[in-house]
Parts: structure tokens; sequence; C-alpha cells
């Protein structure tokens, strides 16, 4: 059974794509817009990743090796787009892990099933958020 996001299927709202063309685009994000710049890591390498975004190029993901869940990015609010782009990835894989900066970000992944594993203290010290390492599981 397909699993549906505002009545399209979720195979048709992202495509796989090259891990050049997932780079350039997360390049492109970061130098058009500050909060890419400040949010967006650039990955020194893509090649070994799955690397999807949507038909707009407006919001997309990749996925190491071993699941690691990197760059998830939405060019409009996160809000049901970022459910969506969790939707797909969940439809896709058996298992993600992701970190994130503890708050608004580890409320929407555990909202979507992810739990955390461990947490750290912020490199960068207080008053930063800690990083939250999680974990989702079918």
């Amino acid at each position: 059974m397909d699993m549906c996001f505002q009545g399209l299927r979720l195979q048709d709202r992202f495509s796989k794509v090259s891990g050049l063309e997932f780079s350039s685009l997360v390049q492109t994000l970061r130098y058009t817009s500050a909060r890419f710049a400040l949010n967006l890591q650039q990955m020194e390498c893509y090649e070994n990743m799955d690397c999807w975004h949507n038909r707009e190029m407006s919001r997309g993901f990749a996925v190491t090796a071993c699941g690691q869940l990197v760059n998830v990015f939405s060019a409009t609010s996160v809000g049901d787009n970022g459910r969506g782009i969790l939707d797909f990835a969940k439809s896709r894989y058996p298992s993600l892990r992701i970190n994130c900066y503890a708050g608004r970000l580890e409320a929407l992944y555990r909202d979507n099933g992810f739990e955390e594993i461990s947490r750290a203290a912020n490199w960068m010290g207080a008053p930063n958020p800690d990083v939250v390492f999680m974990q989702w599981q079918r």
C-alpha cells in the first residue's frame, strides 16, 4: 500500500539524484539563504549517499551508508513539509539515525517516531543547546 501525503503518493514527491547534483543544490541553498548558510552543513562528499529532493528542489535529504539522515531541508516552513520528508525517508529505510540541536527540531523528530539514544553538551558551550542523537526503527 502506498503511503500518501496531501493526496499524492510519496514516491511521486521525491526523486533520487546523484551526489553531485545534491551537493550543488545544498551549495546553492547555502549561498542564497542566510537560514541555510547557518543551519545546512555542506558535507564533503555525497557520492556514497542516497540523495533525494522534490521536483521543485525545495525539500530534500540524504542518507549515509550507515543510515544517518543528513541535510534534511525545506525551503518552505517545516510543519507538514518536515513530516512529508520524514514519512518518505521512513518509507524507504528500515532504520534511521539523526542528530540535531535540542528544542524545536528535537520535538519535530520525536513527534515523527524518533527516540533519543544519547545527548551531549554543545561543543560551543552555554547557552547553546545540547546535541541530541536520535534513532527511528520500523
